[in-house]
């Protein structure tokens, strides 16, 4: 791990981070999108050495900001004696290419930077093929720009990941890589399907955790389930779903699913390679998003989150909205929050426990009104279906009579339909 961190340092880079105001964005917006491509920018692993804002009217097809600003861009580069530029607008080949001649310094734009910070988070098989699908996608149609970038093994921001393992490889080869990776990730997406399928048929109402990317969401299931998910205060921390069971008051259980954070303008490859990590959000019951409360913008971060929900086709899902930190200065109260349309709120601190057990009340509430109470008449041959009431369902009374079972049970409805012979109001 130290020989790791050594060889992280040698190639530490600095870079200069421009935004773009375009139209009518606010400069305040402008200037916070700035300051969070500094932060990404960080947590890719160079020394940010400068800021530049660009006002922008009309957007050039060449440079994106025109030349004159370009060669403006080149001269702070120059004067801060940075070896990288970050666009924190997404850049065509073309303009990063152009760019590059102009500035005769290294450019990416946002969605490269994050894609790399993926790259250094991923940890598990899954994790690696989604990431690499990713940069891959990215790659292919600047693929004669990075031949340089590429010749050089770990050669700094941007080229991790598939950088260092497809050197030399021409646009053939990379397509293949990409059908591989796409079949690859296409037996995770049936492996998913069929656990999410074995949990329906049990009853199990299934909730996702979705949030801006480090809002809290690992922190509130290690709360919740008594999980250990490793948590780090930085960005895109989880990139593997972890999906937990969590018995409410009423005894019945739920499971819970932790998914990658979402962030402004998440890269569209990023989105597709994921898919199968984000099923578990379109499959779910519930979603809880959850929102750091403590952020200047929290507000857009909810708009951002909603944009993907609605890219996902599962913005019209039943929601919860758990307002988390709320113990970093803010005067959110712990505890359920005065109903303001459509969607509850619950405020909360993850990290100590503040408003837990309110949030618990409203998901008890909410797998009550999922639920039928019934008596069922569960012959003995076929006395293992009590296993199954037990597991998702809350069984209020039983009797073991001569011929069968007779259970007053509260069930979900996925269960209550596979049970649905054995219901009855009374046998004697």
């Amino acid at each position: 791990m130290a020989r790791s961190m050594q060889m992280e340092d040698q190639f530490a880079e600095t870079a200069i981070v421009v935004g773009i105001r375009k139209g009518r964005d606010t400069r305040s917006d402008a200037e916070e999108s700035l300051s969070e491509l500094a932060a990404l920018t960080r947590a890719a692993g160079a020394e940010v050495k400068g800021r530049v804002l660009c006002d922008v009217g009309r957007i050039s097809a060449g440079t994106f900001v025109g030349k004159g600003k370009a060669l403006d861009i080149r001269d702070t580069t120059r004067t801060a004696n940075a070896d990288l530029i970050v666009f924190d607008e997404p850049l065509s080949p073309a303009q990063q290419r152009n760019l590059e001649t102009i500035c005769e310094t290294r450019i990416l734009d946002r969605t490269g930077i994050i894609l790399d910070i993926f790259a250094r988070r991923a940890r598990s098989r899954e994790g690696k093929i989604q990431v690499e699908l990713a940069q891959l996608t990215y790659i292919l149609p600047r693929l004669t720009r990075m031949w340089t970038h590429l010749s050089r093994l770990g050669a700094g921001i941007g080229t991790r990941g598939p950088g260092e393992t497809q050197l030399e490889v021409d646009r053939r080869k990379i397509r293949q890589k990409l059908d591989k990776l796409k079949v690859e990730l296409e037996k995770i997406s049936n492996r998913r399907r069929i656990q999410r399928r074995g949990r329906k048929r049990s009853g199990l109402t299934s909730i996702a955790l979705v949030g801006y990317t480090n809002a809290g969401k690992s922190t509130l299931l290690n709360r919740l389930t008594g999980a250990s998910v490793d948590v780090k205060n930085q960005y895109f921390s989880t990139l593997d779903p972890t999906i937990r069971l969590l018995q409410l008051p009423s005894n019945r259980k739920v499971s819970i699913s932790d998914t990658v954070g979402f962030i402004s303008r998440l890269p569209h490859q990023l989105v597709a390679a994921f898919y199968a990590t984000l099923e578990e959000v379109v499959e779910a019951d519930l979603i809880l998003q959850i929102i750091n409360s403590a952020s200047e913008t929290r507000d857009r971060q909810i708009s951002e989150v909603n944009r993907v929900l609605i890219d996902l086709k599962c913005a019209d899902k039943p929601m919860i909205y758990v307002w988390n930190k709320i113990d970093v200065g803010n005067d959110l109260k712990p505890g359920i929050l005065p109903d303001s349309g459509a969607v509850r709120s619950v405020a909360v601190s993850a990290k100590d426990g503040q408003g837990i057990n309110a949030l618990i009340d409203i998901l008890d509430e909410f797998e009550t009104a999922r639920t039928r109470e019934n008596i069922y008449i569960i012959p003995y041959e076929n006395s293992s279906l009590l296993a199954a009431i037990q597991k998702s369902g809350q069984i209020l009374d039983i009797e073991y009579r001569e011929r069968f079972i007779r259970v007053k049970a509260r069930i979900g409805t996925e269960l209550a339909g596979r049970l649905k012979r054995y219901c009855c109001e009374e046998h004697d």
